[in-house]
């Protein structure tokens, strides 16, 4: 699939797959806390495709990673160094 992508001048969006494919799924969740997961994993469902919901939760992980840190010259910071 990886090598057929890059003679389709596509493999950036095949291998966005492809690593989505090889990874445990990462909404999994513990028996006992199952609803309270399928709550908070709401936000990142997607009824038309698996793959959209891997790219709505990444774009979640990316603003909450955002939220978190500080760039100050150049250098990343997390919240709670700023704070010191």
């Amino acid at each position: 699939m990886v090598v057929e992508a890059a003679k389709q001048n596509c493999l950036s969006e095949v291998l966005i797959i492809a690593a989505g494919l090889s990874i445990q799924d990462p909404k999994e969740r513990p028996q006992d806390k199952k609803q309270q997961a399928d709550q908070m994993h709401e936000d990142f469902t997607n009824k038309e495709s698996d793959f959209l919901g891997y790219f709505q939760l990444w774009q979640g992980f990316k603003e909450q990673q955002q939220a978190l840190c500080v760039c100050v010259n150049g250098k990343i910071l997390s919240a709670s160094l700023k704070n010191q």
